[in-house]
């Protein structure tokens, strides 16, 4: 599982943008063939516009896409699919070709992460700003903790029938903004996204599964994140157990 390829620019920006940076092949095989001009307003439950929230995986450049006072919002991508997400709201998946011209409610989000218990042993990433901490699973082999010079990792890992599957569970302070990858987002034909409120910003849970079959899994926030990619069903079963039971370590 790569590293999230961060820029000293991101850096400075707020939790949920993702600099522009160059498509991988894979990216690139993705894209629609030809570009596709989106506008759409955001709303909330009582019909009221959303300002302010981001339109994030659609390809366009370093400049953010963010709604207006209105709601309003206006893109043009080859991206297939893209997410709209809001500190406070659930995230919104549009497939790009059904989204000439929209209206996307966005749900408030419920609820916040467990704080972790003194009596439910799990492992974290010592020092590099991380508070994720993930439980101790039987069946479920854990790593001891790897260091480079700007992050911390361990592996939670699984044997199946395609060897082994794992959670990189990995963070620091240039790690990345905790979404997902372009790719997965793009090639998924299901997809779901919760939030949950942490501080200023907030986690992200998104999941889906891809054209293959293959599902991944992200639980982020900026310069941290614990997700499988690539993963068979039943081993993916195995490691939402370790997801699922994640908490906050104070």
């Amino acid at each position: 599982m790569r590293k999230l390829a961060p820029i000293m620019a991101c850096a400075l920006a707020i939790p949920l943008v993702l600099c522009a940076q160059k498509l991988t092949p894979r990216e690139e095989s993705l894209l629609l063939p030809v570009e596709q001009h989106v506008s759409g307003i955001v709303v909330d439950s009582s019909d009221g516009p959303i300002a302010g929230a981001s339109v994030q995986h659609t390809t366009t450049s370093t400049k953010e896409i963010v709604t207006d006072l209105t709601g309003h919002f206006e893109l043009t991508t080859r991206a297939p699919a893209f997410v709209i997400r809001k500190v406070g709201f659930e995230g919104a998946f549009v497939r790009t070709q059904n989204a000439q011209s929209i209206r996307i409610t966005l749900k408030q989000s419920q609820g916040t992460l467990p704080v972790c218990s003194q009596k439910s042993p799990c492992s974290s990433i010592d020092g590099f700003g991380c508070v994720f901490c993930l439980p101790h699973i039987p069946g479920i082999k854990i790593s001891e903790q790897g260091n480079d010079i700007d992050y911390g990792q361990r592996i939670f890992s699984v044997r199946s029938n395609h060897g082994r599957q794992s959670i990189q569970h990995a963070g620091g302070p240039m790690w990345g903004p905790g979404i997902p990858f372009d790719e997965d987002v793009w090639d998924s034909v299901e997809y779901l996204e919760k939030t949950y409120r942490f501080g200023a910003g907030l986690v992200l849970d998104a999941r889906g599964q891809t054209k293959s079959g293959k599902l991944w899994r992200i639980i982020g926030r900026f310069g941290e994140t614990a997700s499988y990619r690539e993963v068979d069903k039943e081993s993916a079963t195995q490691l939402d157990r370790v997801l699922d039971g994640l908490c906050i370590r104070e």
